[in-house]
């Protein structure tokens, strides 16, 4: 079971909490761990009043309970999205992921006035290897194609499976000759 940290704390009472308490008229400060299920650190959940002592024990075990719900809920996005976004073969992203990712880093580096590129990698042959050692064969060697592919690159660049023997390297800015 988790158990979230609190530190609810009355600012006017805490030398390094004074000063940004009155900045931003907080008087009580309730900081409640988010966890996911295996007792990760996610995240934290704040909660502040103007008013002196505002939260009683009812209120934090609200809290510790809203901070619960939004790790479960943040655990399960991040699983949604890897269904959505990621080949389940190569482990990879797919290429809805590389759709939308294209054209997010084509906007940034006409904004930034920077340079990518773009890398289209297919593998030669691959049906007949398909046709002579299996299926199977046929996905030992995506994976590893995938695996060296993600392995080569900066972790900021893109790595996605773009067909079905066919990647995509994206590779945002900034990008040298050196990179490519």
């Amino acid at each position: 079971e988790r158990t979230p940290c609190f530190c609810p704390a009355d600012t006017e009472k805490s030398t390094s909490l004074v000063t940004a308490g009155q900045k931003h008229g907080v008087r009580s400060l309730v900081v409640a761990a988010v966890l996911s299920s295996d007792g990760e650190p996610m995240g934290q959940l704040e909660v502040r009043s103007p008013e002196p002592e505002a939260f009683q024990p009812a209120d934090l075990a609200m809290i510790a309970l809203l901070g619960d719900f939004c790790g479960g809920i943040v655990e399960r996005a991040a699983r949604i999205e890897k269904l959505v976004f990621v080949d389940a073969l190569t482990s990879v992203y797919n290429r809805s992921y590389y759709d939308l990712q294209i054209r997010n880093e084509i906007a940034r580096a006409q904004r930034e006035q920077s340079s990518l590129a773009l890398v289209i990698c297919d593998i030669d042959d691959f049906k007949s290897f398909n046709t002579s050692f299996g299926y199977e064969a046929g996905n030992q060697v995506l994976i590893q194609v995938a695996a060296a592919l993600r392995t080569t690159v900066r972790p900021f660049d893109t790595v996605a499976r773009w067909g079905g023997e066919e990647f995509a390297v994206l590779l945002t800015p900034p990008v040298t000759e050196e990179d490519v």
